[in-house]
């Protein structure tokens, strides 16, 4: 006997079958899901618990390894502490600062010069001043590189010294004196990181007293020559009022 699959009740028991279906499907899904949750969770470390340290064997073989990269950021500081090329570079900076106050000086009076002689001199303001801000970028990189390795050992000082404070904990014989010379030499090093970034900062601070001076005779110079430009459209313009004015159209 034929049964038409249009008739309520087999629709009914379609649509019964296709949710049991879906059910399932979800269900083994999120069984799945759940599970492995579950495994994360069991091989994640609890946060709460703190740092692991290694073992007392690992004591000697990472004072080594630290040792050594100390040596290598002493290098750094080192080659960076030459500053001599950035005392000539000054020298020279405030030898050009010299020459442009004088230029200003002997201009007197801005607003009585040509259009001409304002910009020659408005260009040697502005080739100064990428000079002067070339330098600083190049300081401000140095000065970030050095902050950089002072928060390094920082980091490295205090793990050195919780590890130390862990081994203390457990009552175990561990090597002292290696503790003893990482944190000193690490403190040495990060104080010499230090006074070298402040020798930074100073130079730093130099190079932007003169770039301030320039600054101030710029808009100087540049207030002139707006001016000059006003005064000029003013001059060669036709009044509103006046009949050239009207023949332009």
């Amino acid at each position: 006997m034929y049964i038409s699959t249009q008739s309520p009740t087999i629709r009914s028991l379609v649509c019964a079958v296709t949710l049991l279906i879906c059910a399932l499907t979800l269900i083994t899904v999120a069984s799945a899901f759940a599970a492995e949750n579950q495994v994360n969770a069991e091989n994640t470390p609890n946060i709460e618990d703190g740092p692991v340290f290694p073992g007392v064997a690992e004591v000697i073989p990472r004072a080594v390894e630290v040792k050594q990269k100390m040596e290598s950021a002493r290098q750094t500081l080192q080659a960076l502490s030459d500053l001599s090329a950035w005392e000539t570079t000054l020298k020279e900076r405030r030898t050009k600062e010299q020459e442009l106050n004088d230029l200003m000086k002997q201009t007197g009076d801005l607003s009585s010069q040509s259009f001409e002689r304002l910009l020659r001199i408005f260009g040697l303001l502005q080739a100064h001043k990428q000079n002067l801000e070339a330098d600083m970028k190049n300081i401000s990189a140095q000065t970030s590189e050095l902050e950089t390795m002072r928060k390094y050992w920082l980091e490295r000082y205090t793990y050195w010294d919780n590890w130390r404070t862990d081994l203390k904990k457990q009552k175990v014989e561990y090597p002292q004196e290696e503790f003893k010379q990482v944190l000193s030499e690490n403190k040495s090093l990060r104080e010499n990181i230090v006074t070298l970034n402040n020798r930074y900062i100073d130079l730093q601070q130099q190079f932007t007293r003169l770039l301030e001076a320039n600054n101030m005779h710029e808009k100087q110079v540049e207030a002139a020559l707006q001016q000059l430009r006003s005064t000029t459209f003013n001059k060669t313009a036709p009044s509103f009022f006046s009949a050239v004015f009207y023949q332009e159209f």
